[in-house]
């Protein structure tokens, strides 16, 4: 078994595939040889399954209570230790078309729970081998995870008649089938084929192989083998006239049958005193070459010789009447041929397109955005995965992404009536950095953002309790009780991210704010601390939403700082890190393609 583990005591779980997640085939056996100890590790075998019959097998298995079974296997796992629990988390690679059932996905070990069974049944569509991945989460000083593996194999249909038989006589978009010969010649001689493959090819081989069916269509397929190896046989000859006869009585009539040697091979008895019509019944192999027939008049020696009343030659594949002068002689020869007939059909279902999906609008998200991943060619029958893991969801052409950042590889199949199945991988997508959280505190009714991990370059608002309000600071006092939030917005890339705080509302409490109302104004601008020191903080009205520029430059105009970002139209906050400024007059310059705004900015 195929296994990577730290506490290989885990690999036998393969088999317990049992989470609610997946369901449809209850009522598993428990089925355990008699003889196992208590302490042991045992799964039962997995039969195999055909490609699209019903499949419907139980597989039991026992668990180990200790690590000594498992450190009897090789590996670093100390014996003697006692295992707690063992849990199925996930079980991955299953069939496609089978289902599975497991009496039990938790085992409380220490209580004496070791034993379960499962169930796969349904109808396989794909073959293949396939090795089971089961994810196994156990507890024993600590909790670990591990994947193991357990064989299932998945042949190709089979059909067979007294003829011939057919592996693999069903599938999709093309089927190669392979044809066994029933009636095998074993390198005799006299066997002869004739197949038709009901694609327009036919074959007379005693076994052609395989035949690759590259449309979808149904192929009757027909057999015939004639077996010629029995031979020929004289079974019957009839003397209907003679020349002979005796001068006192009826001639005493007999037959010589002579080989293509002139050796002679039978004489049959004789018919005493009889005119013809006289018959004999035999049964002699007749080879290869001419044979003659002989009638004879016996004698005895009464009347002088015996009376030669005619002769012919025959062969094998020469019988009827014959005629030598007055001699009229028909013969019957026995030839048994068997023929072997035989009909099947070869079905190849059309191979369903690849499901398609329609456009994702952007390839990078915020964390929180929602994405829609939908089918656009096909609107059921479709099974969705993530990371290979079946979704389980109902029947759906739309699959909502709720939280982008859950960017694995996400795949759906889909499945026709006649079970073939096509599979897409839906395209991916980045997820953006958000930025920093920031640290919120509150004192004395005061709500403050930690200016050390205040961002660089950010937009920003507030909400008391889901709902925005016009607080335009890193630092205000609260006016009233609830859940206060700072929502940070990249100015780039538009992601959002919160950080809140509950305050408790005390009027009778002071608030100790400095410097907020110390704010120049220049046009519905304000810049805050003015004159300070520290981060600054922009705030304004925006009549539409505009690509702006930042720029900081010092009393001569020299620009010490730029920024470009989208502002949206409404009101809008803006923190700002400058650099590292001695004391003395500088000025911001806000700039977008109408109009320019120049503030005033003391440092101190």
């Amino acid at each position: 078994m195929n296994t990577n583990v730290t506490y290989i005591f885990l690999f036998v779980l393969a088999v317990a595939g049992g989470l609610s997640a997946q369901s449809g085939c209850p009522g598993c056996t428990l089925d355990l040889p008699v003889e196992l100890p208590a302490d042991t590790i045992f799964i039962g075998p997995t039969p195999n399954a055909t490609f699209n019959e019903y499949y419907e097998a139980d597989l039991s298995f026992r668990l180990p209570m200790t690590t000594t079974p498992v450190a009897n296997t090789g590996g670093n796992v100390p014996p003697g230790l006692n295992i707690g629990s063992i849990e199925i988390v996930n079980v991955l690679n299953v069939p496609p078309g089978l289902s599975w059932e497991a009496n039990e996905t938790f085992f409380e070990v220490i209580d004496g729970e070791t034993d379960g069974c499962v169930r796969f049944c349904g109808v396989p569509l794909q073959v293949d081998s396939f090795s089971i991945e089961v994810v196994l989460e156990a507890s024993l000083f600590i909790t670990t995870e591990t994947s193991v593996f357990v064989p299932l194999v998945v042949e190709p249909a089979t059909s067979s008649n007294d003829g011939f038989s057919l592996i693999n006589n069903e599938g999709c978009g093309s089927v190669t089938t392979e044809f066994i010969n029933n009636v095998p010649s074993n390198d005799s001689a006299g066997y002869t084929y004739s197949w038709d493959f009901g694609n327009g090819f036919t074959s007379s081989a005693e076994n052609p192989g395989t035949v690759t069916y590259d449309e979808p269509g149904v192929y009757p397929v027909s057999y015939e083998a004639t077996v010629d190896t029995a031979g020929y046989f004289l079974t019957d000859v009839m003397v209907t006239a003679s020349p002979c006869s005796d001068i006192l009585s009826n001639p005493d009539l007999k037959v010589n049958i002579f080989d293509p040697n002139g050796d002679l091979v039978i004489t049959t008895p004789i018919i005493d005193n009889t005119d013809p019509p006289v018959s004999w019944s035999l049964f002699i192999p007749i080879g290869e070459g001419e044979y003659r027939l002989q009638v004879v008049d016996d004698d005895g020696g009464i009347d002088g010789a015996d009376d030669d009343c005619g002769s012919f030659t025959f062969t094998q594949t020469e019988d009827g009447t014959f005629i030598d002068g007055e001699l009229v002689v028909t013969t019957t020869i026995f030839h048994p041929v068997t023929t072997v007939t035989g009909n099947d059909t070869v079905y190849v279902y059309e191979q369903p397109e690849a499901p398609e999906f329609g456009p994702i609008l952007t390839i990078a998200f915020c964390p929180e955005d929602l994405i829609d991943l939908s089918v656009v060619n096909y609107d059921s029958n479709l099974t969705w995965f993530l990371d290979s893991v079946n979704l389980n969801l109902p029947d759906t052409q739309t699959l909502y992404v709720a939280d982008a950042s859950a960017n694995g590889e996400y795949l759906v199949r889909y499945t026709s009536a006649d079970g073939c199945i096509s599979e897409a991988i839906a395209p991916g997508w980045d997820v953006i950095p958000l930025p920093d959280t920031v640290s919120l505190f509150n004192s004395l009714n005061l709500v403050e953002a930690d200016s050390s991990d205040q961002p660089l370059d950010v937009e920003f608002y507030w909400e008391l309790n889901g709902d925005s309000i016009s607080q335009q600071y890193f630092r205000f006092c609260a006016t009233e009780t609830g859940l206060y939030t700072l929502v940070l917005i990249d100015p780039v890339t538009r992601c959002e991210v919160r950080s809140s705080i509950f305050v408790n509302y005390d009027p009778d409490k002071p608030c100790d704010i400095v410097s907020v109302k110390e704010t120049i104004a220049a046009g519905g601008w304000s810049v805050y601390p003015n004159p300070g020191s520290g981060p600054l903080y922009l705030n304004g009205e925006l009549a539409r939403t505009t690509e702006l520029s930042i720029r900081l430059v010092d009393a001569t105009g020299r620009e010490l700082l730029r920024r470009e970002t989208i502002a949206t139209a409404g009101p809008w906050n803006y923190g700002l890190r400058q650099l590292s400024l001695p004391a003395g007059l500088y000025y911001l310059v806000l700039t977008d393609s109408k109009e320019t705004v120049t503030l005033p900015l003391v440092r101190r």
